[in-house]
Order: structure tokens, then sequence, then C-alpha cells
């Protein structure tokens, strides 16, 4: 990220508080919680104009739909997946980087790095959410990688997996103003 397709940051008054907490440490306070929460609202509203960040997200929210279909091969394609049955974590993972960023090279205007600060946040949410529901005595199969992500799709799967893409798009958006604005 070269920090530069965002143009001019949008002004938010509570940064520089914030960044000041997380430069100089301290206990977490109600205070900065509210405040980087109300970061968080403000980044995504800023986010949703981005198509890269509405694929990255999108592609969250259907590759368990599509893993848990009867034809998993057609579903996943569908959704602009390779057809055939990821063999590990790592394909997946690919697999999924290479659709967002097929989005990003389509569609150049419009593009901010919050697009691939989302892309980022999209595949640590995933690989920490199927990694979790591997088996760990021995290597996860295709099959096990397919029920693994297939399982995401449950209410509080899903939720977590929800929550932690949110959490790590905030956090890697807060270090990216923080590496701007040193």
């Amino acid at each position: 990220m070269g920090h530069q397709r965002l143009g001019k940051m949008p002004a938010y008054r509570l940064l520089p508080e914030i960044i000041r907490y997380i430069v100089d440490g301290g206990i977490p306070t109600e205070a900065v919680a509210d405040q980087i929460t109300e970061f968080g609202r403000e980044a995504l509203k800023f986010a949703l104009k981005d198509d890269v960040f509405i694929e990255a997200l999108w592609l969250l929210i259907r590759l368990p739909q599509a893993s848990a279909a009867k034809d998993a091969s057609r579903a996943l394609a569908e959704i602009g997946i390779n057809g055939a049955k990821p063999a590990s974590v790592s394909d997946l993972l690919f697999q999924y980087d290479s659709a967002v960023e097929r989005v990003q090279r389509r569609i150049h205007q419009g593009n901010t790095d919050l697009g691939e600060i989302a892309r980022r946040a999209g595949l640590s949410a995933l690989a920490e959410g199927m990694q979790s529901n591997l088996p760990s005595l021995w290597s996860p199969g295709a099959d096990d990688v397919r029920a693994s992500l297939a399982s995401l799709r449950g209410t509080e799967k899903f939720a977590a997996l929800a929550q932690s893409f949110y959490a790590n798009f905030v956090e890697r958006v807060i270090h990216y103003y923080v590496c701007v604005v040193r």
C-alpha cells in the first residue's frame, strides 16, 4: 500500500486522541473504546463507496453458503472461486485473494486503500475462522477444508467471522492512519 489512493484523509476529530493512546500505550478507557468504535463506523461509511471493499465482504458472506451447497464446486464457481475443491486452507485463501484482486484490476475508478485493507482483513478473518474448525491431529484434506468453510455459515460462527473481519478492518485502518500521520 502506497497510502496514495485515499486522497486527502477525511478530517476526524477523535483520531489524534486515538493515535496518541496507541503510540503512548496505557490502559484503555471506555472513552477510547467509544472513540475507536465511532472511528470504525466512519471508516465503514467511507468504505461502502469502494467496490473492492464490497467484493471482499460479499465473498466473505457467500463463501460459507457456497461451500455448504449440494454442488459446492458449481456454487463456488458462480461466485468467482475456482470450481475445483480447495485442497487446503492456503488454496482457499489464495482463491479468495485472487477473486478480490480481479475486481481491483477490473475496476480502477473509485478504488481506495480501504479495499486493500478489507481484502487483508477478509483473509485474516477467513483463516482464523477456518483454522478453529479443522482437525488438529492430522493434515486436513479437501473435505475437511470444505466442511470447515461450510460450518462458518452457522449463526454463532458467522457472527464470529463478521466480528473478526470488522476488528481486523478497524485495526488496519487505524494502523494505516498512524503510518500516514507519522
